[in-house]
């Protein structure tokens, strides 16, 4: 597979993680942590009957943990990750070809702006980057959305941001 061929099969693979995290995913893990809740709590009503004082009943919940597991087929492609965290021009590449490829619907766009645009703004880029990025915001809503979704942005993208 070429690496153009690598890259799109990365993206695929992302964006079908991305829509199925917004659409059942974030629900099911809810109900995960919501389990383990009453999980932790049951161990701590057990702990207290069984005699043991607050700090030991909550001591009884420590290291508990209820695995939360995505059906099967989806799972998060970590490769992604690995070149998004990399070198600048594989990373602005990909970042680029990612959010160009994604539908344009606000809640995946704000999945890739919260978590892979988020994680890439906060290293430093070179002044054409930055200008490309810049342009790309201004003139692009998908852009647009992926920036304002981000909690972390920079001053410069802070402030185009507050002035569209």
């Amino acid at each position: 597979m070429s690496r153009q061929q690598d890259a799109n099969y990365l993206i695929a693979r992302y964006l079908e993680y991305v829509a199925w995290w917004v659409r059942e995913g974030a629900e099911a893990f809810e109900t995960w942590k919501a389990e383990e809740r009453r999980a932790r709590a049951q161990a701590r009503s057990d702990a207290m009957l069984a005699g043991a004082d607050p700090k030991e009943a909550e001591a009884a919940t420590r290291g508990f943990h209820v695995a939360f597991e995505p059906p099967g087929k989806i799972e998060e492609p970590e490769d992604i990750d690995a070149i998004i965290q990399g070198p600048d021009p594989d990373a602005w590449d990909l970042l680029q070809k990612l959010v160009s490829s994604a539908p344009n619907d606000p809640a995946i766009l704000g999945f890739i702006g919260a978590g892979f645009f988020e994680d890439w703004i906060q290293k430093p880029h070179g002044e054409q980057t930055i200008t490309d990025l810049l342009e790309r915001i201004r003139h692009d809503s998908k852009w647009r959305v992926v920036a304002e979704t981000c909690w972390h942005n920079p001053p410069r993208i802070a402030e185009l941001l507050r002035s569209l």
